[in-house]
């Protein structure tokens, strides 16, 4: 648009203005070929076509006095005024026409100043829907590098979520295999200890918690030949001892947690120190085993809340004691 003002070359402010044909023509194609729709001054059409009906209307009648005033050559005072209105008619026609001529050149000038101002508004709002434009395809651009990244990070999210699945199927059938690997080796470490017990080469620990262990004899981490016998409080497999100290005034009662024959351990609140000699006086319950006396040594000590743990190495055990207990023992495993 403003090439095709600069084409024009016409500006609001200019005091003279000489429109052409060339000009008018120039300013015309510009709009056409910007789109705007322009609405030109009405001309007053019916004034000038007035005009010259009566111009020629009047000519016609000056003639016609012309020739009757020829005609009639008596009357001399009367052709005098003739020239004169003839002279007055032509005048007013030639006045009337530059009136018409400037008229024309305003109105000109003012379409050519509204088709110049039409075009510079059809210019800014051109330019505020180029403004708008850009701003809507940077947002687009702005949107779709976003909704871009988005789509990245879901994808990425989503690799990682297979992967994951993945991974958790492979642990768990790995998890499953072991598992049924360990319930057949379970199955078959099952059959062997009651094979082997069945054959007399194992034998089953009764000491609680330890009830699925087995002692093997040349084979279990235990120092003794015969394990010690795990003992109880039910008086079917109770042994009630009497401990005599000189560290202590009275003689301390308890039961026996279990008893072998080079040794016993038992509990008390009471405190005995390690390598502190007793003697022990051994009461036993459920057997027709008679009361022992042995000479006995605290070999370890376990201070636990609220009672003592104590370990007893047997120092002086008669040959016939050794072998009633041991037939308990025996009896008792």
């Amino acid at each position: 648009m403003g090439a095709a003002l600069k084409q024009v070359g016409v500006g609001v402010g200019e005091a003279s203005i000489e429109p052409t044909h060339e000009t008018l023509k120039l300013t015309t194609n510009a709009v056409k070929k910007s789109g705007v729709k322009i609405s030109p001054p009405k001309r007053k059409t019916v004034l000038p076509i007035v005009f010259w009906f009566i111009g020629i209307t009047s000519i016609l009648s000056i003639g016609l006095l012309l020739a009757y005033a020829k005609a009639m050559e008596p009357a001399a005072p009367s052709r005098q005024g003739v020239p004169l209105l003839l002279r007055t008619s032509i005048g007013w026609l030639f006045q009337r026409r530059y009136k018409l001529s400037l008229d024309k050149k305003d109105l000109a000038v003012q379409e050519i100043a509204t088709l110049q101002t039409q075009l510079q508004e059809q210019n800014r709002l051109l330019e505020v829907e180029q403004t708008i434009r850009k701003a809507v395809e940077d947002t687009s651009l702005q949107r779709e590098k976003e909704f871009n990244q988005l789509k990245s990070e879901f994808r990425k999210e989503k690799e990682l979520l297979e992967q994951e699945h993945r991974v958790r199927k492979a642990v768990e059938e790995d998890l499953s295999k072991k598992e049924k690997e360990f319930q057949e080796t379970k199955g078959s470490l099952e059959s062997l200890k009651e094979v082997l017990v069945e054959k007399g080469v194992a034998k089953k620990l009764s000491t609680p918690g330890r009830e699925d262990e087995l002692w093997i004899l040349g084979k279990s981490p235990e120092r003794r030949q015969i394990p010690r016998l795990d003992l109880s409080k039910d008086y079917n497999q109770t042994i009630i001892l009497r401990v005599e100290s000189d560290g202590q005034s009275k003689n301390v009662k308890s039961f026996a947690n279990n008893i072998g024959l080079e040794g016993l351990c038992f509990e008390t609140r009471h405190e005995f120190k390690e390598k502190e000699r007793i003697k022990l006086r051994l009461f036993f319950f459920g057997d027709r085993v008679p009361m022992m006396r042995i000479q006995a040594k605290v070999i370890w000590v376990k201070m636990d809340s609220p009672v003592n743990r104590y370990g007893i190495f047997f120092t002086g055990l008669e040959e016939k004691d050794k072998t009633e207990l041991s037939r308990y023992i025996e009896s008792k495993s």
